[in-house]
């Protein structure tokens, strides 16, 4: 499962249930990477929606405890068990948490990729997203050029989790472009010298904006 959130410098997300700030190109970017999948929310982001209706042009799954709710074109679910069991009908890489707060929270554990809209500016916020920076089992993997909405500057960043899933050990995989490159370094401590094997990670974020190339080192010999 994939989550997908704006935060700003202090990782707000929101305040009196409401976004600290709606930028068109993220919205944009928004709409094209969740139209035809799998969207899992809770109850209160529901009501934000423009008619408190379900996003068209996808499965909307509603996580509440309320077990009186309904909602209309969409799956309702009590509990993580359920929810867990609901979208194992999909394809992982299709299903995306979406908020609010609690429900990021709840879901984190289960999520291997985040992809993160990141606003350099403080906003008075009384909602938080974990901050990912200080969370060692979340690594950055992509990172967009920066980009301005009027004086609002603000980048796409992709996070991956070292070990996908709760308590496995499988590597997180991700699509991305593998370049190999070979530098011949001296060895300092005698006469022998290696190879140092390194492998340009690209991506190209689903908004468009090019990720920023990195060199990341894989083996020495």
């Amino acid at each position: 499962m994939k989550l997908i959130v704006a935060v700003d410098k202090n990782w707000g997300i929101g305040k009196d249930n409401k976004l600290l700030v709606s930028i068109p190109a993220d919205m944009k970017m928004f709409r094209q990477e969740t139209t035809g999948k799998v969207v899992v929310l809770g109850r209160k982001t529901l009501a934000t929606f423009p008619g408190g209706l379900p996003l068209k042009n996808r499965t909307n799954i509603i996580l509440t405890g309320n077990k009186d709710f309904k909602a209309k074109d969409a799956v309702i679910v009590h509990s993580i068990e359920e929810l867990l069991e609901e979208i194992k009908k999909y394809p992982s890489d299709e299903v995306y948490c979406i908020g609010g707060d609690s429900v990021y929270k709840q879901l984190l554990p289960y999520c291997d990729t985040a992809i993160v809209t990141k606003i350099d500016f403080a906003y008075e916020a009384d909602r938080y997203f974990p901050n990912l920076d200080e969370m060692p089992e979340w690594k950055i993997t992509g990172r967009s050029e920066e980009q301005t909405y009027f004086d609002l500057e603000y980048e796409y960043v992709t996070y991956e989790r070292l070990s996908c899933g709760r308590n496995r050990k499988k590597q997180c995989k991700s699509e991305k472009t593998v370049t190999e490159k070979k530098d011949f370094i001296p060895e300092h401590s005698g006469t022998k010298s290696f190879f140092k094997t390194l492998y340009l990670i690209s991506w190209i974020h689903p908004s468009g904006a090019s990720m920023r190339p990195i060199w990341m080192p894989v083996s020495v010999s």
